[in-house]
């Protein structure tokens, strides 16, 4: 499951293959891609795309897969896996813009209504956030 896989499909096609709208997985990247730049660059770039991190995280709720199971699709080491899940977890929860609860939920704070996404494991969802 790699975002060159996904990339060319239209808007509907992408969300039934992806589970979520690519305006989300878009945001999503881009909340990983500005807590990246960041971070003090040291040791090996990751092998993984940033598009790629976030599909592997997502397919981890969504699908329910284990770890081995994603080494094995994305060519990682199971080590790999589990830090690349961390760290997507920790960019999207440290954004502010997403809350992440006991791997079970994920929530996107932007001040729209709520609108259910993803009926599995990992379920995101849209919902205002209160400002004073």
């Amino acid at each position: 499951m790699k975002y060159e896989n996904f990339k060319n499909l239209n808007d509907d096609e992408f969300d039934a293959a992806v589970g979520i709208s690519r305006e989300l997985f878009l945001l999503m990247v881009k909340t990983l891609d500005q807590a990246e730049s960041r971070k003090k660059k040291s040791g090996r770039p990751h092998s993984l795309c940033l598009e790629d991190q976030v599909l592997l995280t997502l397919n981890y709720f969504k699908n329910n897969k284990t770890q081995s199971q994603l080494s094995y699709e994305y060519h990682l080491a199971e080590s790999n896996v589990n830090r690349t899940i961390s760290k997507v977890e920790t960019a999207l929860s440290q954004s502010g813009q997403f809350s992440i609860s006991s791997r079970h939920q994920v929530t996107l704070n932007n001040g729209d209504s709520l609108t259910q996404i993803l009926k599995t494991k990992l379920s995101l969802y849209l919902h205002p956030t209160a400002t004073d």
